[in-house]
């Protein structure tokens, strides 16, 4: 089992190796298209484009690391040096360091969406699962309507799916039918999970835990690490993935742009 490698961002230059060994910044680095980066003590700001290639140099978004105060801090004083006067389409911080920012700040970028989650990964070997058998890569476009139409009743509305350039699938198969899949991204310096979901009439039957069982299988064994993003009220999977050895690495209370 493996993924089509999709070419890793640039490194950030100058990085302290406080950041530059953290888990979150090893694993989230495929999302950072040319990514600009602040520190002060006990913080890290990375402004990023929307996408590779838009508006180069030029930050859409904002992640950060450490401790609320010390963020909030390091955001408010020196964010236009990666934002370059565009304000920014979404915002991703410890939970705490929003609501320290400068009300004027927070009303200009105006960012009324919120939600939390939680970045997870793991070093560690799976349990073996008694569905891993059953896992099998699926193609694209070959299987791209069957994935949709899992995802559109397992997963709707989310953003992990397969029109993501680089993003690899698999799936369980009932018959004729596509049971269950997952996404998976990056296969160059490690393995980011997402778009998990397993038909309703199906859930509880152990799919989505042999999915990423076999996948992280793969990753841990490749890379030594995966990681995968999980709303963090979602305790339900959560908990499968606390099962499987995974940890919470990193907490983010992102806001962005209204729909």
């Amino acid at each position: 089992m493996g993924g089509s490698p999709t070419p890793s961002a640039p490194p950030l230059t100058d990085l302290p190796a406080q950041w530059a060994q953290h888990p979150f910044v090893i694993g989230d680095r495929w999302r950072w298209h040319e990514a600009r980066h602040l520190c002060a003590t006990g913080a890290l700001v990375v402004g990023m484009a929307a996408r590779a290639g838009h508006h180069p140099g030029r930050a859409r978004s904002i992640t950060a690391l450490g401790g609320p105060g010390a963020v909030a801090e390091l955001v408010a004083n020196r964010s236009e040096e990666v934002l370059h006067g565009f304000t920014p389409q979404s915002v991703s911080l410890p939970p705490g360091a929003w609501d320290l920012l400068p009300a004027a700040l927070r009303d200009r970028w105006n960012l009324p969406r919120r939600g939390r989650w939680d970045w997870m990964w793991t070093e560690q070997v799976p349990p073996a699962h008694p569905l891993e058998d059953q896992v099998v890569p699926l193609e694209i476009p070959r299987h791209l309507g069957q994935i949709h139409a899992v995802q559109a009743v397992a997963l709707p509305g989310t953003h992990f799916g397969p029109d993501r350039p680089g993003s690899t699938w698999f799936g369980i198969w009932r018959g004729a039918e596509l049971a269950a899949v997952a996404g998976s991204f990056d296969w160059v310096n490690a393995v980011h999970l997402g778009g998990i979901g397993t038909r309703p009439d199906l859930r509880g039957s152990g799919l989505g835990s042999a999915l990423t069982a076999a996948i992280t299988r793969a990753g841990v064994a490749r890379f030594g690490r995966v990681s995968l993003g999980v709303y963090a009220d979602n305790l339900r999977a959560k908990a499968l993935y606390a099962r499987l050895g995974y940890a919470v690495g990193h907490e983010l209370d992102s806001r962005h742009v209204a729909a």
